[in-house]
């Protein structure tokens, strides 16, 4: 499955590469999920967001329309 991380840190990545276990194809931006940039999501059945990314109806619509299926959370603490 193809997964975006949005929001991704340097310190998160080899923790989610480890975890996965080259079971997944996931990819890695720094770029925080909004309503510019749930396009970015375009080709990904999955995404990763951090718990200051924007989820709001009209990204959940935007990462729908781009055939997104998955959403999964992190957060710290």
């Amino acid at each position: 499955m193809r997964t975006l991380v949005y929001s991704s840190h340097g310190f998160d990545k080899p923790f989610i590469e480890n975890a996965n276990a080259g079971k997944h194809e996931i990819v890695f931006t720094e770029d925080a999920l909004n309503e510019h940039t749930a396009a970015m999501a375009n080709g990904f059945e999955a995404v990763a967001l951090f718990t200051s990314d924007l989820v709001s109806a009209s990204v959940l619509e935007a990462l729908c329309n781009h055939k997104v299926k998955y959403i999964a959370s992190s957060s710290a603490g």
